[in-house]
């Protein structure tokens, strides 16, 4: 199926849309988190500012199953809207709260590159830092932020030298 540049456009506003859901603020015993929940997966941001993605398990076939997102170190399990709870590794499950906003603290780190440019323009960046990253577990993510990116492709670019690609000798 050939994709026009309409249906290329239209999917990437949809996925804009789709990601652009209000993070909820949440205090899970000591730790506090601003999740993101999607129908696939769950963006996290931690307190020092670093992201995740946990995906989210297959539905089972509990009709009113709880939804279970987890990268195999954290977990998030929503049963609802507004009922959430977090566990660290094999640690039993402990209940979250929903923060109010102003209880949160402010330095959560700067925005990711998908809020800060957009859905597009992040995955370009993505795709050129990972044609150039050298690292086993490069930062060429666009749930990071954009400077860490650009710095990732600048590394890359220098340690490659004259035969980087075209972007690397953009200004």
């Amino acid at each position: 199926m050939a994709w026009s540049l309409v249906s290329y456009m239209a999917l990437a506003l949809a996925l804009t849309v789709a990601s652009s859901a209000t993070p909820l603020e949440l205090r899970c015993g000591d730790e506090r988190f601003k999740v993101t929940f999607d129908r696939l997966e769950a963006r996290v941001r931690l307190a020092d500012g670093k992201q995740l993605v946990l995906a989210r398990l297959p539905r089972t076939s509990d009709p009113r199953p709880a939804r279970i997102y987890t990268d195999g170190r954290l977990t998030f399990t929503r049963s609802d809207k507004r009922r959430v709870s977090f566990a660290r590794g094999r640690m039993s499950a402990q209940p979250c709260e929903v923060a109010k906003a102003t209880s949160v603290p402010s330095a959560t780190g700067p925005p990711s590159c998908r809020e800060e440019r957009g859905l597009p323009a992040a995955r370009l960046l993505v795709d050129q830092c990972l044609k150039v990253s050298p690292a086993t577990h490069p930062p060429c993510n666009a749930d990071n932020d954009c400077a860490l990116i650009q710095s990732e492709i600048r590394r890359g670019c220098d340690i490659i030298g004259s035969d980087a690609p075209g972007f690397c000798k953009a200004p």
